[in-house]
């Protein structure tokens, strides 16, 4: 495995694979497609919340839940699990 120049000028050499072109364009894929699902939203809400933004956190798991409404089957475990972080994060506010 080859190293770029900018991960050994950085001094953390191994951390950025170079990878084929078509490699890079599966990974991009699985990327868009890990943030368009509501969870990575869901988990994003948890430390905005930490931060003390509870409007913001509540804005985001709400788009979450309505994604993952949208998306999975009714009654799927995620749906239910992104109303009750919905839920208490409201019941925080």
């Amino acid at each position: 495995m080859r190293h770029h120049a900018r991960t050994r000028r950085l001094g953390r050499p191994g951390l950025v694979p170079d990878l084929p072109r078509p490699a890079w364009v599966v990974l991009g894929g699985d990327f868009a497609s890990a943030v368009g699902s509501g969870l990575t939203l869901l988990n994003l809400a948890t430390p905005i919340a930490g931060q003390g933004r509870r409007a913001e956190a509540v804005t985001v798991a709400a788009r979450a839940e309505a994604i993952l409404a949208d998306r999975l089957p009714a009654g799927h475990p995620h749906i239910q699990a992104a109303r009750d972080a919905l839920d208490h994060l409201r019941s925080t506010s």
